[in-house]
């Protein structure tokens, strides 16, 4: 009896092991189906994100800007039609005024954070520069923008890096300490760069998934691979940061690029 389980062991060994073959690429199929929904999802809510801040920001810049315009008019010429108030009520109506400013600016602010009209007008390189100009202003720190893009990107792609850049700029803001900035957006054949270099403090890249002021990383990184894309992180503390980010152009773009490449002069 011995004798006969050996010679039958190759062939129930054989049979296990396909039936254990069979089973891991079943499970493996499961899994990448699985991964394709997932980032389908994915993109499916980062879009319905940026409509719904598409939507804000028109609301924020019609409804609630326009209102206090019209508030901050009616107040000027109330100052002007009342000549007999007490200095005391001219000064209170006076900061009335410059409250209903501010918050005016604010909300105009705001707004554009939420979506740019140059994004959506202009493109992703314009859409930048005017973000980079009004964090200077803010921050006193200096921004320095060159890129190579020719053309328009796709939606998808412009939101995504624009958003990248976005973040970027936040972080150096408000935690890396930062005197410069420098960003490249590059295009060739095959791919977008995008990188963010700051002269900042610096930090550790492994200290990513258990700090809460990188949080934002993250989020920039789960962008980035959605589009197929990646993001290198290199920075130490005290010597600043360089956020590299690479993703493949569509294969009507990259056609595109080819198409150009080989006729020069059209």
């Amino acid at each position: 009896m011995s004798l006969e389980k050996d010679k039958c062991r190759p062939f129930i060994d054989n049979l296990f092991g396909c039936v254990h073959i069979g089973e891991c690429t079943k499970i493996e199929e499961q899994l990448i189906s699985s991964n394709e929904k997932l980032r389908a999802l994915s993109t499916r809510m980062l879009r319905m994100q940026e409509q719904e801040r598409v939507r804000l920001s028109r609301e924020l810049h019609d409804e609630i800007g326009q209102a206090l315009t019209v508030i901050k008019l009616n107040l000027q010429l109330l100052r002007e039609e009342i000549k007999a108030l007490p200095p005391s009520a001219v000064e209170r109506l006076k900061d009335t005024v410059a409250l209903v400013d501010d918050t005016l600016s604010n909300v105009r602010r705001e707004a554009f954070s939420l979506r740019p009209p140059a994004l959506d007008e202009a493109g992703l390189v314009a859409a930048v520069h005017a973000m980079s100009q009004g964090f200077s202003r803010r921050t006193n720190i200096l921004v320095e923008l060159n890129s190579n893009l020719k053309k328009r990107l796709p939606p998808d792609l412009e939101t995504a890096l624009y958003r990248c850049v976005q973040e970027a700029l936040t972080n150096a803001g408000r935690h890396a300490q930062a005197e410069k900035v420098e960003i490249s957006i590059e295009q060739n054949p095959t791919e977008i760069s995008v990188t963010i270099e700051d002269n900042g403090k610096g930090f550790k890249p492994e200290s990513i998934r258990t700090s809460v002021k990188q949080i934002g990383l993250i989020g920039m990184q789960e962008r980035v691979e959605l589009l197929g894309g990646t993001l290198t992180i290199n920075s130490r503390p005290g010597r600043g940061t360089l956020l590299d980010i690479r993703v493949p152009l569509p294969e009507e773009e990259k056609e595109a690029s080819k198409s150009n490449e080989s006729n020069p002069g059209r």
